[in-house]
């Protein structure tokens, strides 16, 4: 990632030096006008001319602008843990809506590996599987799922839906898996 230095082609090195001499005699000819007498604003003139002629003979450095690294949209990844630790817990006390609503996208899909009787799989939005799915998950968990924007959960509301959509255990008497992911 090295680059050379170009110096500016003629024209525009010519263009640069004529605007420094007329800031240089411009800078003499108000040093004279406010009163310094005529030998201090030549020196001041000539200052400015020198340190002109310094700045435009040190080279540019080129601006270095790192390309990002292309950023692949994973579920699980570093950045979305993060993301949704930092959204479960605001001021109030409540989730905010962004985690509540990945926690439905991760209770809809363990829903709808589950399978009732062998029939459908359960729908969280559907009303007739609320009863399924409460005796499978608990009425907490349930109404944590489908709390309304307005009123948002609270963190223990969070974590013991999360624990209750861990502990749905396969057996003959409950909803049993229809495939496993």
């Amino acid at each position: 990632m090295t680059q050379r230095y170009e110096a500016p082609a003629g024209r525009a090195w010519r263009g640069r030096l004529a605007w420094l001499v007329v800031l240089a005699v411009l800078a003499g000819a108000i040093a004279w006008y406010v009163g310094v007498d005529g030998s201090h604003a030549a020196v001041i003139g000539s200052a400015t001319l020198a340190v002109g002629l310094i700045w435009m003979a040190v080279p540019e450095r080129p601006s270095w602008v790192w390309a990002p690294e292309p950023h692949a949209k994973d579920d699980g990844n570093r950045n979305d843990v993060n993301r949704l630790s930092w959204s479960l817990r605001t001021r109030k006390r409540r989730v905010r809506p962004e985690a509540v609503r990945r926690i439905r996208q991760l209770a809809a899909q363990r829903l709808d590996t589950i399978a009732v009787g062998g029939a459908r799989p359960l729908d969280l939005d559907d009303p007739t599987d609320q009863a399924s799915i409460e005796q499978l998950i608990g009425g907490r968990a349930y109404r944590t799922l489908r709390s309304n924007p307005v009123r948002q959960p609270t963190f223990a509301d969070i974590e013991q839906c999360l624990d209750a959509l861990d502990a749905v255990v396969e057996s003959d008497s409950t909803p049993t898996r229809r495939w496993t992911p």
